[in-house]
């Protein structure tokens, strides 16, 4: 009985904290400020100034800057989505282990090192950097060999394909890294 009692005290409580309260959006007058706030995430793609730190919930508003794209199926059956800018310096990677839905990912800057012969990804977010070797084959795949993360051959896919996988990994996956 003090259970039953316990429950129901508690449910009128929550429920005249509810209707004596407002939303947050009541509270505010204006507006205006809040919904441009939020639509000031648009980045100028012709500017050659970009910071990745400006971005954009949609990865398809990064067409003109990530022009080469591709795709695959690491060894232990995670998905990849590679993308990267004409000239190889500016890159992200992302690895989706779809059992636990985790994703890594590595956007920013892309190194080349002659002399490792490798590359090295750096995080604009996170300052972590995935290095990884890649060898390059006639019908524009690409092996990536990225250490614990393991091996991987990307093929080249459409950009809309890409990005859609990248927008889907944002929206489905709880990002690792």
């Amino acid at each position: 009985m003090k259970k039953f009692t316990a429950l129901l005290l508690a449910l009128m409580l929550v429920f005249s904290l509810a209707a004596c309260g407002s939303s947050p959006v009541d509270d505010i007058e204006d507006t205006d400020h809040v919904e441009d706030d939020v639509l000031d995430n648009d980045v100028d793609m012709d500017d050659d100034s970009f910071d990745v730190g400006e971005y954009s919930q949609d990865w398809n508003d990064y067409a003109s800057i990530f022009t080469l794209t591709y795709m695959g199926i690491t060894d232990t059956d995670e998905t990849v989505a590679f993308v990267m800018t004409g000239d190889e310096s500016l890159a992200a990677l992302v690895i989706v282990d779809a059992e636990t839905m985790e994703a890594d990912g590595f956007v920013g800057e892309m190194l080349y090192d002659e002399e490792s012969d490798t590359y090295t990804i750096i995080d604009e977010y996170s300052g972590l950097s995935l290095t990884f070797t890649a060898e390059f084959f006639e019908d524009s795949s690409i092996k990536l060999d990225m250490g614990d993360f393991g091996g991987v051959e990307v093929v080249t896919c459409e950009q809309s394909d890409a990005f859609d996988l990248l927008n889907e990994i944002q929206i489905q996956t709880l990002p690792v890294s």
